[in-house]
C-alpha cells in the first residue's frame, strides 16, 4: 500500500494538470487584467466593467471545439451588450424593470434546450443583467458600459485565442489524461471482486456511477477531437498520435470491461485463494499504470513503457495454481480465471501501446484509417427544437417559468427589504436554479453551507490581517481555486468566490466589513429560499416520469448491440466500424439512465417509487454490456467454427428476452425472433457440453491434464458462459420491466 501523502499528491498533481486548473488560471487572468489596464490609465471604474465582460465571456469558454467556443463568447458578448443597453434606461422604473427581469428570465432559460453552451450563454446573461440591478452603481452612460463589458469580452475572448494558439494541443492532452485517470478509478472498482466477500450490489453501482464519468470525458474528447478541423483534417504527426491514442483509450476500456468473469463462481469455488488475490493486485498496478500515464498526457510529457514481468507471473502463478489445485469442482472456476487472464493480456498490451504514444515518437505506426463522422453528432439549432418545448410537458419550459417566478420574487423582496446588495438575491437564484430538482437541491445546499464557510473564512482573514499585499494574494489565490472549480466541485468555488468577494469589496472601499459579511449571508439565504420554494410550487419533471425511457433506450442498446454481435454466428462478418458505432450508443444509453437514477436518488421520498427496481435494471444493464463486449473478444480470438451456428436458438432467446422487457415498458407488441430457445429447453450445444464437461471431469479424475476435450470445453464453454449469463441478466431484466410496467398500470388505475 502507498503512504497517505503520496495518494495526496498524487490527488493535488491530478488536479493541477488538468483542464479544470488550467481554466481557473485563463478565467482569473481575462478578469484581472481589464481591471489592473483600468488601473494603469487611471479608470478604475472602467477596468471593473471590462472585468464583468470578461466574466461573461469565461462562463461560456468551456472544453468543446475551438469554434464552438468562440461562437458562444460572440454570442454572449452581442447579448450582453443588447442587455446592458436595454436595462439601463429601465432602471428608474421598478414596475418596467420588474416585467424586463421576468421576460429575460424565462428566455434565457428557455435557450437551454439548444444545449449545454447555450445554457450557459443564458446563465452569463441574466448574470450581468442581475449585476446592472446594483442601485449603489453610478453609471454616466450605459452606452459607454455596453462598449465596456463589450471591450472586456473581447479581451478575454483574445487571450483565449492566443493561449490556444500558443498551445493547440493542451486542452487535448488534459481531457485525454482524464479520460485515462477515470478509467483507471473503474478498473480499481474491478479490482475490489477479487476480494473476499465482495459486496457485488454495491460494486455494480460503483462501475455504473464511474462509467457515467467515463462517458463524460470521452465526449468530451470525442467533440473536441472529432469537430476540430486541425486534427481530423489537417493532422500533423501530434494529433494523429492524440487521435490514435484516444480511439485505444476507449478500445481499452472495452477491454476492461470484457474482464467479465463470473465472480461468484469464482469467490464459491476459490474461496480465499491466493490467486485471486493476485488477480486483484494486479488489476490495481495496472489502474496506477494507466492512472500515471493519464498524468504524463495531461502534463505532455513522455510516459516510460512499463515491463510485462507482472503479468508473465501472474501467468505462471496461474499456471502453477491449475497444476495443484484444478479437480472436478472447481473446473469452472480455472476456465473462468483462464479467459480473465486474456482479457489482462488484451489491456496490458493496450496500456503499453498507450504509454508508448506518450512519446510522440516519430517511430509510431500511424497508419490507421480514422473512421469519425458517424461518432459526432451534429449540432442543429432550429426554430422547431425551441417550439416543440414550449409546453408543460417540457421539463425545460417548467424551468424557465420557474427561473421568472424566482427572479420576479426575488426582485420585488429586494425592492421592499433593506439590503446592502441586494442583487445578490437575484444572483442567488441565477446560479442555483438548474432543470432538474436533484442538481437545484445539491447547489442550493452547497450555496448556503459554502458562503456561510466562506465568511468566516474571509472574517478570519480580515481579522488576522490588514496588510494590502497578504490580502491581494489570498484574492488572487481565492479566485483560481473558485474557477478551477466551479464546473465540478460547486461547494469549493461557492466558498472560495465568498472569500475572494468579501477581499475584493474591502480593498476597493476599505471600512467596517462586519455589514458587508452579514448581506452575504442574508441576500444568499433568501435567494437560496425562493429557490427552493418555487422548485415546489413549480416542480420540475422529476425522474421518475422519464427514467423509463432512457431504461427502454438503454434496453434496446444493448439488444442492437449483441443482434450485431450475434451474426457471427450465422458466419457474417463484422464490421469495426459498425461495431464501435453501436458499443458507443451503449455507453451513451447506460451513462444517461445512470445520471438519471442518480438524480432520483437525491429527490424526495415520495418521488422515488419503485427506485430500487431502477437501480437493479440499471446494473442489470451494465453487467449485460460488460457480457456482451467479453462475448465478442472471445469470438474474435476463436477461429471460424462450423458449430457456431448452434448458439443461434440461445442468441435468439437473449434478443426476445430483452425485446420483451423493452415492449413491457414501452407498452409495444413488437414481434419476437423465430427459432428461439424457450424456457430451459435443452439444446443441442448445451448438450454436447454437458458431455464434455463430464468427460472432462472424468479426465481429471484420472490425472489427465492435456487433451483434446479440453481445448474444445474451453472453446465451447466459454461462449455458453457469457451467453447463460446474458440469458440470465436478460431474464431478470425482463422480470424486473413486467414488474415496472404492473406498477406503473395499477398508479394509473
Amino acid at each position: 500500500m502507498l503512504p497517505t501523502h503520496h495518494h495526496t499528491w498524487q490527488a493535488w498533481r491530478r488536479f493541477l494538470s488538468s483542464f479544470y486548473f488550467y481554466e481557473g488560471l485563463r478565467v482569473t487572468i481575462g478578469i484581472l487584467l481589464p481591471v489592473l489596464l483600468g488601473i494603469y490609465f487611471r479608470h478604475s471604474s472602467w477596468g471593473i466593467a471590462a472585468a464583468i465582460g470578461a466574466l461573461a465571456a469565461a462562463i461560456t469558454d468551456f472544453p468543446g471545439p475551438i469554434h464552438h467556443r468562440v461562437n458562444g463568447m460572440v454570442t454572449v458578448t452581442a447579448c450582453v451588450f443588447g442587455i446592458t443597453l436595454l436595462t439601463g434606461p429601465l432602471l428608474p422604473h421598478p414596475w418596467a424593470l420588474g416585467a424586463w427581469v421576468v421576460a429575460c428570465g424565462f428566455v434565457f432559460a428557455m435557450i437551454t434546450v439548444y444545449g449545454n453552451r447555450a445554457s450557459q450563454i443564458g446563465t452569463a446573461s441574466l448574470v450581468i443583467l442581475t449585476l446592472l440591478t446594483d442601485d449603489t452603481r453610478v453609471v454616466t452612460s450605459y452606452l459607454e458600459l455596453a462598449l465596456l463589458t463589450v471591450a472586456g469580452a473581447l479581451l478575454y475572448l483574445l487571450l483565449s485565442l492566443l493561449l490556444y494558439r500558443l498551445r493547440p494541443y493542451k486542452l487535448v492532452q488534459q481531457v485525454l489524461g482524464q479520460c485515462m485517470q477515470q478509467t483507471a478509478d473503474y478498473l480499481r472498482i474491478k479490482a475490489q471482486f477479487y476480494q473476499p466477500q465482495p459486496a457485488y450490489q454495491h460494486l455494480y453501482q460503483q462501475l455504473a456511477e464511474s462509467q457515467v464519468h467515463i462517458n463524460t470525458a470521452q465526449q468530451n474528447v470525442r467533440e473536441i477531437m472529432f469537430k476540430t478541423r486541425s486534427i481530423v483534417k489537417e493532422s500533423t504527426h501530434t494529433s494523429r498520435v492524440l487521435l490514435l491514442s484516444f480511439l485505444d483509450v476507449v478500445d481499452l476500456f472495452e477491454s476492461i470491461m470484457a474482464s467479465q468473469p463470473n465472480y461468484r463462481v469464482l469467490q464459491q469455488q476459490l474461496p480465499g485463494s491466493p490467486l485471486l488475490a493476485a488477480f486483484g493486485q494486479h488489476l490495481q498496478y495496472m489502474a496506477q499504470e494507466l492512472e500515471a500515464t493519464g498524468q504524463a498526457f495531461a502534463e505532455g510529457r513522455p510516459y516510460p513503457p512499463g515491463s510485462e514481468g507482472r503479468l508473465t507471473a501472474l501467468s505462471q502463478q496461474f499456471a502453477d495454481a491449475r497444476l495443484q489445485q484444478l479437480t472436478a469442482d472447481n473446473i469452472d472456476a480455472f476456465i473462468t480465471l483462464r479467459h480473465a487472464l486474456d482479457a489482462l493480456e488484451d489491456v496490458q498490451h493496450k496500456l503499453l501501446l498507450l504509454q508508448e504514444y506518450s512519446s510522440y515518437g516519430h517511430h509510431l505506426q500511424l497508419q490507421r484509417r480514422v473512421e469519425y463522422q458517424r461518432f459526432v453528432v451534429p449540432s442543429y439549432f432550429t426554430g422547431r427544437q425551441l417550439l416543440n418545448n414550449l409546453g408543460w410537458q417540457s421539463n425545460i419550459f417548467r424551468y424557465s417559468v420557474r427561473m421568472a417566478a424566482a427572479m420576479l420574487a426575488g426582485y420585488v423582496l429586494a425592492q421592499w427589504l433593506p439590503l446592502g446588495h441586494a442583487y445578490w438575491v437575484l444572483l442567488t437564484i441565477v446560479v442555483i436554479l438548474k432543470p432538474a430538482y436533484a442538481i437545484t437541491r445539491q447547489r442550493n445546499t452547497d450555496r448556503l453551507l459554502g458562503t456561510a464557510l466562506g465568511v468566516v473564512l474571509g472574517a478570519a482573514l480580515l481579522y488576522s490581517t490588514s496588510h494590502t499585499g497578504w490580502l491581494l494574494a489570498a484574492m488572487v489565490v481565492s479566485m483560481v481555486l473558485s474557477f478551477s472549480f466551479w464546473r465540478h466541485r460547486y461547494f469549493i468555488s461557492v466558498l472560495t468566490l465568498t472569500v475572494f468577494i468579501v477581499l475584493a469589496l474591502q480593498l476597493l472601499q476599505p471600512g467596517d466589513f462586519r455589514p458587508l459579511l452579514w448581506d452575504r449571508l442574508l441576500d444568499t439565504a433568501i435567494g437560496s429560499a425562493i429557490s427552493f420554494v418555487m422548485t415546489l410550487l413549480i416542480p420540475p419533471l422529476w425522474e421518475r416520469q422519464q427514467i423509463g425511457q432512457l431504461a427502454a433506450h438503454t434496453i434496446a442498446a444493448n439488444q442492437q448491440w449483441f443482434d450485431y454481435i450475434s451474426r457471427a454466428f450465422e458466419g457474417q462478418p463484422l464490421q469495426s466500424s459498425e461495431y464501435k458505432l453501436r458499443r458507443k450508443q451503449v455507453y451513451v444509453a447506460l451513462a444517461h439512465l445512470s445520471d438519471a437514477f442518480q438524480r432520483m436518488s437525491n429527490e424526495p421520498k415520495a418521488m422515488q417509487q419503485q427506485a430500487p427496481y431502477w437501480q437493479q435494471l440499471l446494473v442489470s444493464n451494465h453487467t449485460l454490456a460488460s457480457h456482451i463486449a467479453a462475448l465478442y473478444t472471445e469470438l474474435q480470438e476463436m477461429p471460424e467454427q462450423d458449430w457456431l451456428d448452434d448458439f443461434l436458438p440461445l442468441t435468439r432467446q437473449c434478443s426476445n428476452r430483452l425485446q420483451t422487457a423493452r415492449n413491457y415498458l414501452t407498452q409495444e407488441t413488437t414481434a419476437l425472433q423465430a427459432g428461439a430457445a424457450t424456457g430451459q429447453e435443452e439444446t443441442s450445444i448445451r448438450q454436447e457440453v454437458n458431455q464434455l464437461l463430464a468427460q472432462r471431469r472424468h479426465e481429471l479424475a484420472r490425472g489427465m491434464m492435456e487433451t483434446h476435450t479440453r481445448q474444445r470445453l474451453i472453446d465451447l464453454k466459454s461462449l455458453l458462459d457469457q451467453i447463460d449469463m446474458m440469458l440470465q441478466l436478460a431474464g431478470d431484466i425482463r422480470r424486473v420491466c413486467r414488474r415496472l410496467a404492473a406498477a406503473g398500470k395499477a398508479e394509473n388505475d
